[in-house]
């Protein structure tokens, strides 16, 4: 087997993943890793790490289906969400990034199939900022698709409710259009560590909303306002508002699959987009930067 250059963070004891039995460190060891407690977890051929436990599972294939993942890469790889990327690099570069000798270590909490963490590793690399990279998604779909691309990047399949890191061990976590438990996550988050969120507004999308909706709800509030305990504050919140044209129907039909309001749609609207060849939408949402107190 041959092993990704992140392995050897683990192998090195620089890696900040811990075992989901007793919380201990991971090393490396052949096709496994191991805690010092000797808890054993398999390291997938494409690379990927499975630490999701079969007792924190609420189904046998819990998460984001392949269907569901493939769509969103499809999706992503026009590059119609770049402003989002350019959004949460420029708070990074802004507010994060400073000695250069310093290595940061990020994690995104349900990253899916991995395009928002790949973006990051590309930008990082252009700023020459030493850095490890990690997602987490409890899609085994979405970790298989991210870690067959992305070779520099550390995956694991894990519940983002209770994420299998050490204490105090990351710099960022990045949370995008995913749900984000704060309290277990401030525990793994160090001294003056970041959290980069990025949420929808009620326009975003309004366009598609109005289509497979009957009573298509739109305006200025957003979702997902995270509960702040005294240890961390709102530092930054930038809104980025797009307009943007899908000029495919199978765009359109991506678009519709990588949201959750595919599962929610009655049939009869759903022929309406199956009709549709080009369609314009906005892209609206809030990135924000919140700091945590020494």
């Amino acid at each position: 087997m041959i092993m990704k250059k992140t392995s050897q963070y683990i192998n090195e004891g620089r890696g900040i993943l811990a075992c989901p039995v007793c919380g201990e460190s991971l090393r490396s060891n052949a096709k496994t890793i191991k805690c010092y407690n000797g808890h054993s977890f398999d390291i997938a051929r494409q690379g990927y790490i499975n630490l999701l436990l079969s007792n924190r599972k609420k189904s046998s294939d819990p998460g984001d289906s392949k269907d569901m993942i493939a769509a969103r890469r499809r999706f992503l790889s026009t590059e119609l969400y770049s402003p989002i990327v350019e959004a949460i690099c420029d708070l990074i570069e802004e507010y994060i990034l400073g000695n250069d000798e310093v290595e940061l270590r990020f994690v995104e909490v349900g990253c899916g199939e991995g395009y928002y963490i790949g973006k990051l590793e590309d930008f990082l690399s252009q700023k020459h900022s030493p850095s490890m990279l990690y997602g987490i998604d409890i899609s085994k779909h979405a970790i298989l698709a991210a870690a067959k691309r992305y070779k520099h990047i550390t995956f694991a399949v894990d519940n983002a409710s209770k994420p299998s890191l050490l204490d105090k061990s990351v710099d960022v976590f990045l949370s995008i259009f995913a749900p984000f438990y704060v309290e277990n996550s401030l525990k793994k988050l160090k001294s003056r560590g970041f959290i980069i969120q990025v949420v929808p507004t009620k326009n975003h999308l309004k366009e598609l909303k109005q289509i497979i909706y009957e009573e298509a709800i739109v305006g200025n509030k957003t979702a997902n306002n995270l509960e702040l305990p005294s240890k961390i504050h709102l530092h930054k919140k930038n809104l980025i508002r797009e307009t943007i044209t899908l000029n495919k129907n199978s765009t359109i039909q991506d678009l519709f699959l990588m949201t959750p309001h595919y599962w929610r749609t009655k049939r009869d609207l759903k022929v309406q987009l199956e009709e549709l060849d080009r369609m314009t939408v906005t892209l609206e949402v809030e990135v924000r930067l919140y700091a945590k107190a020494t």
